[in-house]
């Protein structure tokens, strides 16, 4: 559509094998938002993530992996 994509994410941090899956991880998990892009990454042995999350009424909140480091 060439329009941008509706996300309740602001940012997502990805840990994976290689720069290049890291990339197209965050990709994906920022299209998909944060329910569904959580429900997904915890699927992916090899995928750690780190959500920042805006509200709509301009608050942020995060959300990470089981297995992201702290």
């Amino acid at each position: 559509t060439g329009l941008p994509a509706e996300s309740d994410v602001a940012s997502v941090s990805v840990i994976a094998a290689s720069c290049m899956e890291a990339d197209a991880a965050a990709t994906a998990l920022f299209v998909m938002g944060s329910e569904r892009g959580l429900k997904w990454v915890e699927g992916e042995p090899m995928l750690e993530a780190h959500f920042i999350i805006h509200s709509t009424n301009g608050t942020f909140s995060s959300l990470e992996t089981s297995g992201f480091p702290e």
